[in-house]
């Protein structure tokens, strides 16, 4: 419903500033809004991802004096941002900044949870107060620190805003983030408590009594095998690979001792594909898009796999490992140490 008010906001400030791009007016639209408090608990801030920036005001986003552009610092580091202020006004302006915490939401709730409540992150910057000269501009870093004592597993989220006070007016910049590192969190789930609750697992199906494979596990391929390859983050990248069993890739996480000595036995076939720059006998499955974080699984009959050239080949009898492998949010597709990888 509220498409049509915010696209008639759009364009009157595209009609005064015809050469803006998207980002600006977006940024204009943003920046003047008017955070608002929760409908359920007018004591909080309604969560950004649910208000936004706040209620839009069509005449502050054109007539404002000061603009803002915010930058990561990089894709790896957490929490920290560089807000550039610009005074477009004609005279000297001085912005104050301070920080307003806003709902934190878990996206998994228990029975009668209240879908947000007010647990707050910080912010500290590298200064509370700046001048700035007419028509010039200036940077301000700011730090947000998450909330403490929160459960990953909810996948939970916490907002606030960045207030920047002039002598004219209050604007904000809106935020929004897991109080996590998205980049450095596990993405595949390491269980090992019991016999029965080891995750990751492969096992095969010709075997009377399951079996967790710690070594070399030995299977008949049309007799079927499955697995459990559990994740506990969303990714834009899921893939299971077959490589030799000697191979020297270097993951994260290993299904076996990887300092015991093995006796392999060769495949007939040789190595077509590349996984990381190492030797691959191609891909068993691979998930692009935004994959849930679930219990995934692979379960076949056959040994099948896709190679780097797109063909489809059996690898046939031999010893093998598979390499699983989740891309971490912001992590750049292909580069090995931006997923969290389980070998086995």
């Amino acid at each position: 419903m509220a498409t049509p008010y915010i696209s008639g906001c759009f364009a009157l400030v595209k009609s005064q500033f015809p050469e803006a791009t998207i980002e600006e007016v977006k940024n204009r639209l943003q920046v003047t809004a008017k955070p608002t408090p929760w409908v359920f608990d007018s004591s909080i801030l309604a969560a950004t991802p649910q208000q936004g920036a706040g209620l839009v005001n069509a005449y502050d986003a054109i007539f404002s004096t000061s603009q803002f552009t915010v930058t990561d610092i990089s894709h790896t580091e957490y929490g920290t941002a560089n807000i550039t202020i610009e005074n477009t006004s004609g005279s000297p302006k001085t912005y104050s900044l301070s920080h307003q915490g806003a709902g934190y939401i878990d996206y998994t709730l228990d029975y009668q949870e209240m879908s947000q409540r007010a647990i707050y992150g910080t912010a500290a910057f590298s200064q509370l107060s700046i001048t700035i000269p007419a028509g010039q501009r200036s940077s301000v870093h700011v730090s947000v620190t998450p909330p403490s004592d929160i459960d990953p597993s909810k996948l939970p989220v916490f907002s606030g805003y960045i207030n920047i006070v002039s002598n004219d007016k209050d604007l904000h910049v809106p935020y929004v983030g897991s109080p996590y590192s998205l980049f450095n969190t596990p993405y595949i789930k390491i269980q090992n408590s019991t016999s029965s609750a080891i995750f990751p697992r492969i096992w095969s199906y010709n075997q009377t009594v399951l079996t967790i494979d710690t070594g070399v596990l030995e299977f008949v391929a049309e007799t079927g095998f499955g697995s459990s390859l559990p994740t506990l983050q969303w990714t834009r990248e899921f893939c299971v690979d077959v490589l030799p069993a000697n191979t020297t890739v270097q993951a994260n996480n290993y299904g076996f001792d990887k300092d015991a000595e093995y006796d392999y036995k060769p495949s007939a076939f040789t190595p077509n594909s590349t996984v990381f720059g190492q030797e691959s006998f191609g891909t068993l499955t691979l998930s692009l898009g935004y994959n849930w974080p679930s219990g995934n699984g692979i379960f076949r009959s056959d040994t099948i796999v896709t190679g780097s050239d797109g063909g489809k080949w059996a690898i046939g009898n031999g010893d093998y490992r598979w390499l699983v492998s989740a891309l971490r949010w912001g992590g750049v597709s292909g580069v090995l140490g931006d997923y969290d990888t389980w070998f086995c």
